[in-house]
């Protein structure tokens, strides 16, 4: 992965280390941290000149999504198989992981405010009450069986 100096001429910084697509990224709050999802199953913490923190491992199957929270004490990340894992990055530890979507989770958003996260997969969108975590309710999208 490589991110590009629009401010300064000069080489891109690569971010090196996952062994599968990157499927998805996003900035920490404060712009200090850079996640990563892969397609190998792990969330890649950078710094933005590179340097790796750490990976951390716990989906089974591809990732799809990371989002951080508005503080950027908490890491969202989805999968393929279905979970939403919240990360503290405090301890660099799993803190929870939320269920009910079915298939892959393929979208994370902390909402602005910080008081939501909303996920989307399958056919639906969920919505997450932070810091609990309850969901909150779920838009279904229905499918007519027959017309």
């Amino acid at each position: 992965m490589a991110l590009w100096h629009t401010h300064r001429p000069g080489p891109q910084t690569m971010l090196e280390g996952h062994k599968g697509r990157i499927q998805s990224v996003a900035f920490s709050p404060d712009g200090k941290w850079i996640a990563s999802a892969s397609s190998d199953g792990t969330i890649g913490l950078w710094q933005p000149n590179g340097r790796n923190i750490r990976f951390l491992r716990g989906h089974n199957g591809d990732l799809r999504d990371v989002a951080f929270s508005r503080d950027g004490r908490t890491l969202a990340s989805s999968a393929d198989d279905g979970t939403i894992k919240l990360w503290n990055l405090a301890s660099m530890q799993e803190a929870a992981t939320l269920h009910g979507h079915e298939g892959q989770v393929s979208g994370l958003a902390f909402s602005p405010d910080g008081n939501f996260l909303a996920s989307a997969g399958g056919w639906a969108v969920r919505l997450w009450n932070a810091p609990t975590f309850e969901e909150i309710s779920a838009a279904e999208r229905m499918i007519e069986a027959k017309k």
